[in-house]
C-alpha cells in the first residue's frame, strides 16, 4: 500500500512540475502579448494579401512595414507567382489589399494592354486607363493597384480635382516612382 502511495505521490509531483512549466511558459507568453498590445496598439496595421502566396490572409504588421514583409508573413511567393511587377520596397497601409498575380494572369494583363483593349470605358480604344474617369474596379486592373490605392486615387481626384498630367498620380499617397514607372504606359488623362 505504501508503494502505491509513493508512486502516486511521485506521479503527482511529476505531473505538477509539468503543469508548473507549462503554466510558466504560458504566463510568459501572456505577458509578451499584453506588453505588445499595450505598448504598440497604435503602431500596427492590418493588410490583406491574396493570390500567389503560400498563406493568403490578413496579417498584422508594423505601421512602417514594407510589402516584402507582408509577403514573407504570407509564406513567400508560390512557384506560379509573377513578382517582378510588384514594388516590394513599397510601404503598405492599413486596410490595404495586395493581390499577387500568377505569371499567366500577368501575361494576360499585359496582352490586354498591348492589344488595345479598352479597359478605361472611354471608348477610345487606346487600352489606357483614364485616371480621371476610371472606376475603382477599372483602376484595380492596373498592376500594383489594389482596392486601397484605387480608392486613394479616386479620393485624391475628388479632393484636388482632375489630374492634369500622368505624373500627378505620384501625388497620391502610396504611389511612388517605382509604382508609377510600371503604370505610366498604361494610364492616360483627358
Amino acid at each position: 500500500m505504501k508503494k502505491i502511495a509513493i508512486i502516486i505521490l511521485l506521479i503527482s509531483m511529476l505531473a505538477g512540475c509539468g503543469k508548473k512549466q507549462i503554466s510558466m511558459d504560458f504566463s510568459e507568453e501572456e505577458r509578451v502579448e499584453t506588453s505588445v498590445a499595450e505598448g504598440t496598439a497604435g503602431d500596427t496595421i492590418y493588410v490583406y494579401i491574396s493570390g500567389q502566396v503560400k498563406k493568403p490572409g490578413v496579417y498584422q504588421v508594423q505601421k512602417d512595414a514594407r510589402m516584402f514583409e507582408v509577403i514573407q508573413k504570407a509564406g513567400g511567393f508560390t512557384k506560379k507567382a509573377e513578382s517582378d511587377y510588384l514594388n516590394q520596397a513599397e510601404p503598405v497601409s492599413d486596410g490595404q489589399a495586395i493581390h499577387v498575380l500568377s505569371k499567366k494572369e500577368y501575361r494576360a494583363s499585359e496582352k490586354k494592354q498591348q492589344d488595345g483593349s479598352d479597359v478605361s470605358g472611354t471608348g477610345d480604344g487606346s487600352g489606357a486607363v483614364n485616371i480621371n474617369s476610371a472606376t475603382e474596379q477599372e483602376l484595380t486592373t492596373l498592376p500594383g493597384i489594389g482596392t486601397t490605392k484605387a480608392k486613394a486615387i479616386i479620393e485624391y481626384r475628388e479632393t484636388n480635382g482632375r489630374f492634369t498630367k500622368k505624373e500627378d498620380l505620384k501625388n497620391v499617397s502610396g504611389i511612388g516612382d517605382g509604382t508609377y514607372s510600371k503604370l505610366e504606359s498604361m494610364i492616360a488623362v483627358d
